[in-house]
């Protein structure tokens, strides 16, 4: 796990390798371990590997220094998380032992043994125990096809000396970050926004129609775009070819929605649950460092260490946060029943509920972009908790409530297939389940179905449009921010509902964003992030199975329980009451932190954004109104602290 950061003037122009240093220097978090840089002068055919103040002194005392003379209109840059054979032989950038190719990487390919095999098979030698130098001979032996091999999360810049290309890749799922910018004549790539903007590279400027989706939709980025002009993102699947001749993408990877899995027993998909979320959890565990587990005491985390207890031999330390003063925001009842059960070495981190400014703003430093809700900070916190415990790997439960239906918001969906297709003994069978379990008022199951009558007459363009307009009545926003209305239709790849949301929410919506913060927590602690719900071969086959294995009566996340039966505690197992990362938004907006936001909401600068209309969202802030909910109130200090951050202050 790593940095990375780069420069190409494809019109053969010196890059600034000022630049380039500044842009390595911005994420030290990232890499702390090593420093590594690269000069290329296609014209005359010249390499020049350099090193760095960082640089280890194996490499330190044989390189040239950055900045010495040499025209290069290519500079490659690698900041290093030692994590996979942390000898010298692990230093990027790194080339293949005939020098046909260099390469700046940040992630993992878990599959890399595998893989290595066999190339050795095929003739290929090695000089280290590296992930890294595996992806430079699989490129070498299958081109751009070489990421179609790879199990897991990666960021990629390769510069292909015989083709002049740079060949740039991200993983299926977007795990790991690739942003870029282009202007016909420059290509610049890195791992993190701030490279671009805080380097001198680019002048940051705001692009309103993020903006808009993010006030307005609660949407972050639904396509390539940021926050920033001319500031994109490399899609998830997706790899690009830059060259003189400019750039050009394409998708790798999709879910095949014709694949489908059924006429099995429900003992059959348990186990073929079990026999892949264990062969993901067990390739996550390879590591040459101290490794720890993200454990919340929900059923995500909780079978993620059930399950790596099976393959461990010394206690593996896990790592929680609870609140002491609400229990709501207390799991250690379940966190004990997972602790009972193997071998672990438990870690905590004890949080009152109060949080300074200050640290918020060291957060929203990370993040990069605004972040909508106050659940990353929780986050956040337990990174530094699992560093400061001297932990450098840890594996957590991100993705698993999106892939299996694990909040109630699913149920609607599940309840819409199943009128569509006229199962209407069966929908009733289903909710009396449910209402048994939940105890629904009168008044919750007619808005349960005024939810599903209205998805099932109005498409889902109408019903954005309310929701829009739910929001606009506020009054909150001015007439300006409504001027970059920019609302993107999302492909409907899925007839069934369920399906087409889960789809969505993979792609589009909820764990691109979970994604962006878990690498940005991680990495501003110097940790990793690893995600086992997200391994591609397990995604595949959750989304071919029947969506009765997802959602059935009252049970959310159907075939994780049937899998995890007498490996997960019982008590962990069969609940029901879906808690997320526990943080106490409300008292943090509404309480600890009501004068700072108070004179946020007064501010100069806070007025005079064009954005907001600052007056009543002071007004409504000061009088509590409970149309102002706290998750809003944090999507619009995020937004103000984004503007300070990084478009008011520029360096």
């Amino acid at each position: 796990m790593c940095g990375i950061c780069g420069i190409f003037n494809i019109n053969s122009e010196p890059i600034n390798k000022e630049h380039l240093l500044k842009m390595g220097k911005l994420i030290h978090h990232r890499g702390p371990d090593d420093e590594g840089y690269l000069l290329v002068n296609t014209t005359e055919q010249k390499i020049n590997h350099c090193h760095a103040e960082d640089t280890i002194e194996e490499f330190k005392s044989n390189l040239p220094y950055i900045l010495e003379d040499f025209n290069a209109n290519i500079g490659m840059g690698f900041r290093r998380l030692s994590i996979i054979d942390l000898s010298p032989a692990g230093h990027q950038p790194m080339t293949d032992v005939k020098n046909r190719c260099w390469i700046v990487f940040n992630g993992e390919v878990y599959n890399y043994q595998e893989i290595k095999h066999e190339l050795i098979s095929l003739g290929y030698s090695f000089r280290s125990e590296t992930d890294t130098e595996v992806i430079i001979n699989a490129y070498l032996q299958w081109g751009k096809d070489c990421v179609k091999r790879f199990n897991g999360m990666f960021s990629i810049a390769l510069w292909d000396i015989e083709k002049q290309i740079l060949f740039c890749a991200r993983d299926r799922m977007g795990v790991k970050p690739f942003y870029y910018s282009f202007d016909g004549k420059q290509f610049v790539w890195g791992s993190e926004i701030k490279q671009f903007t805080k380097s001198g590279i680019i002048e940051p400027k705001v692009n309103y129609a993020n903006v808009h989706n993010y006030l307005m939709m609660s949407r972050l980025n639904v396509d390539k775009n940021t926050f920033f002009e001319n500031i994109a993102e490399l899609p998830p699947a997706h790899i690009m070819e830059v060259s003189k001749n400019g750039i050009k993408t394409e998708r790798y990877w999709d879910i095949d929605e014709n694949k489908t899995l059924t006429g099995l027993s429900d003992d059959d998909y348990a186990k073929g649950f079990e026999d892949l979320f264990a062969d993901a959890v067990k390739l996550r565990l390879r590591s040459d460092v101290p490794l720890g587990i993200a454990l919340s005491g929900g059923l995500d985390s909780s079978s993620i260490a059930c399950i790596a207890g099976r393959f461990v031999t010394k206690p593996i330390k896990t790592f929680s946060v609870y609140y002491e003063d609400d229990k709501k925001f207390d799991e250690r009842e379940f966190i004990y029943e997972v602790l009972k059960t193997g071998n672990f070495d438990p870690v905590y981190f004890t949080a009152n509920q109060n949080v300074s400014f200050e640290e918020l703003s060291k957060f929203f430093y990370y993040q990069d972009e605004p972040c909508m809700s106050a659940s990353p900070f929780s986050a956040y916190k337990n990174n530094e908790n699992i560093r400061k415990a001297g932990i450098i790997v840890a594996l957590n439960g991100q993705g698993g409530d999106e892939l299996l239906a694990g909040y109630h918001t699913y149920f609607k969906y599940y309840y819409l297939d199943l009128v569509k297709n006229i199962q209407f003994l069966k929908l009733a069978k289903e909710l009396k389940l449910y209402q048994k379990d939940f105890n629904l008022s009168i008044n919750e199951i007619v808005n349960l179905f005024t939810k599903i009558g209205l998805r099932l007459f109005l498409p889902d363009k109408l019903l954005k449009q309310h929701e829009y307009k739910e929001v606009a009545n506020k009054g909150f926003y001015t007439n300006q921010l409504f001027e970059y209305k920019n609302v993107i239709e999302l492909e409907q790849k899925y007839k069934n509902e369920l399906n087409n949301n889960l789809y969505q929410t993979l792609v589009n919506t909820s764990i691109p964003h979970l994604l962006h913060w878990e690498d940005r927590n991680s990495m501003a602690h110097s940790v990793e992030s690893r995600v086992p719900f997200l391994d591609y071969r397990l995604v595949e086959w959750i989304f071919s199975i029947p969506v009765n294995q997802k959602i059935r009566g009252a049970e959310t996340k159907f075939v994780l329980r049937n899998g995890m039966k007498n490996i997960l505690p019982e008590k962990v197992r069969n609940r029901k009451d879906k808690v997320g990362f526990a943080t106490p938004t409300d008292l943090w907006t509404n309480k600890v932190l009501k004068n700072e936001i108070s004179e946020l909401f007064a501010s100069t600068s806070f007025k005079q954004r064009g954005i907001f209309e600052a007056s009543k969202i002071e007004s409504a802030y000061q009088k509590s109104t409970s149309t102002f909910k706290a998750n809003e109130i944090w999507r619009i200090l995020s937004m103000e602290m984004w503007f300070r951050i990084f478009i008011d202050n520029k360096e």
